[in-house]
């Protein structure tokens, strides 16, 4: 190979040093000593006779020829890799790796069941999970990295198709008992929930909650936003008194009286010492979850049949795609 010419390892080395925004994390990654990789990309630049990167104190950033390198490049390791598997499927179609992403909370809860069937069915493919925030989870999602992704609806990357897995409703959560900001109304909820034979007190409107202190998931959380879109639908917004990367800590923190939140019914706390009261909504928000994949790579065989476990799968025992292209 000449200077000029460009395989997919040094491919791979672009990207890794555009993702990374710098050539010593990029090397690390790539498990390369960072003067080997800095002098290859050199030695590139040299032959085409212009920088790739541009070398700054924060870091890296790519001139206009490594945005179009980098555009052009990424494509073709796409379509080199779902080569690769294809080719790999076609000696044996029930072997290979699944990469899933989810949350934490939501992956614990639904996963664990999911898995165990999946496995049964397919023991010789070996299953990675990562775990990361929504945002996080998209990005890795859209660059390839995750096969497939557990996520809530809406996402935000064009690219990412979607299979829809449940749609669950969103529920109040209160203080265990009364606290000093509520109203004096509120207390009649509480007693509501300890009439006999009741299921639970009366659905409220959200807007009665607009002088509350609210509870949060921090930024890069989809929940965050669903919550203050509900919020501004109701016509106010909240005063937010702690923002956490843990649903189940904004449940713990509202049960001992820092405020109220929302959460997914699948995560409401039951028959545990000290848990929050819950109230419906009158608006009955839902959410709806999905597994997500980009849409123009190649679905491998593994990927196919985990989503084919889905009840009512529009793609179970369907027919291999071609790799794209």
């Amino acid at each position: 190979m000449n200077d000029s010419e460009i395989d997919i390892r040094i491919l791979r080395y672009i990207l890794a040093i555009a993702d990374h925004r710098s050539f010593t994390r990029a090397a690390q990654a790539l498990n390369i000593a960072q003067p080997s990789l800095s002098q290859q990309i050199l030695r590139l630049e040299n032959s085409l006779g212009a920088p790739i990167f541009f070398r700054h104190s924060g870091g890296v950033t790519p001139t206009s020829l490594g945005a179009t390198l980098l555009e052009r490049g990424r494509a073709i390791v796409v379509l080199h890799d779902d080569l690769i598997r294809e080719l790999k499927e076609d000696h044996d179609h029930r072997a290979g790796t699944l990469t899933l992403g989810s949350p934490s909370i939501t992956g614990g809860h639904l996963l664990p069941p999911w898995l165990a069937r999946y496995r049964a069915q397919f023991p010789d493919v070996k299953v990675k999970l990562i775990e990361q925030s929504p945002e996080q989870l998209e990005e890795l999602t859209d660059r390839g990295i995750i096969d497939l992704c557990l996520l809530a609806l809406p996402l935000h990357r064009a690219q990412l198709e979607t299979y829809p897995v449940l749609t669950e409703g969103i529920v109040l959560v209160l203080p265990t008992v009364p606290t000093s900001w509520m109203p004096p109304s509120w207390c009649l909820w509480y007693l509501q929930a300890e009439v006999p034979m009741r299921a639970e007190p009366e659905p409220v409107a959200l807007a009665v909650m607009s002088e509350s202190p609210f509870i949060l998931l921090k930024e890069g959380y989809g929940f965050r936003q669903t919550v203050l879109s509900l919020c501004a639908t109701s016509g106010f917004q909240p005063n937010v008194v702690f923002e956490t990367a843990n649903i189940e800590t904004a449940q713990a923190l509202a049960a001992h009286g820092h405020g109220v939140t929302l959460v997914p019914e699948m995560v409401m706390v039951k028959d545990a010492p000290g848990m929050p009261r819950y109230l419906r909504l009158q608006e009955a928000p839902t959410r709806t979850l999905v597994l997500a994949r980009r849409q123009d790579r190649y679905l491998s065989q593994a990927a196919r049949d985990f989503i084919g476990l889905i009840p009512g799968s529009p793609i179970v025992r369907a027919p291999k795609a071609s790799a794209p292209g």
